[in-house]
């Protein structure tokens, strides 16, 4: 997954349209706040904080986000600015970021989104297996704790008890 606050790296179509979506919403939600009582003299001080900090922290995720899908399209970060031109600039934005797929493989901005390097992928492996090897400690200390209970008659906490319910495991407890 990428990066949301850098410009460093590439993002698939999927994330960028996550990035997107989730800023549209939020900047909805600022949107009414800014509105709050009809007339923006009327906002309290911190609101207009709040959402003079949030409006600032969208505008650079925003950024980020079109900068890394231009990278994963292997072209410059510079095209964002192609948005400054009226209504041509946003569609082209829209349809290079959305709709083209990224380039395949490794470019000049490093490995396509949502793959590893192979230094990366051997330390995940690496990782998994040590996780594994705890996972596999773990059980084998629960089996050896259960064979000692067996051993000692206790046959430890819920076990060997039946309770009711329903259908015929209901009933066999019952009688």
């Amino acid at each position: 997954m990428a990066s949301y606050f850098w410009i460093n790296g590439r993002m698939n179509r999927l994330e960028w349209w996550a990035g997107t979506l989730c800023s549209t919403v939020l900047c909805i939600i600022v949107a009414v706040a800014a509105g709050y009582g009809g007339d923006p003299e009327s906002m309290p001080a911190s609101l207009a904080v709040i959402v003079l900090g949030v409006t600032a922290a969208m505008m650079w995720f925003n950024v980020c986000i079109t900068i890394q899908r231009f990278h994963d399209r292997n072209k410059s970060g510079l095209w964002f600015f192609i948005g400054l031109i009226p209504v041509i600039g946003s569609l082209w934005i829209l349809i290079e970021c959305g709709f083209l797929r990224g380039s395949s493989g490794p470019n000049e901005y490093g490995d396509p989104a949502g793959s590893l390097s192979a230094d990366a992928l051997t330390a995940e492996i690496d990782g998994l297996r040590r996780g594994r090897s705890q996972a596999m400690r773990q059980v084998n200390s629960a089996g050896s704790m259960q064979r000692a209970a067996a051993n000692t008659g206790n046959p430890g906490p819920g076990v060997g008890r039946t309770r009711g319910g329903f259908g015929r495991r209901g009933q066999n407890a019952l009688h």
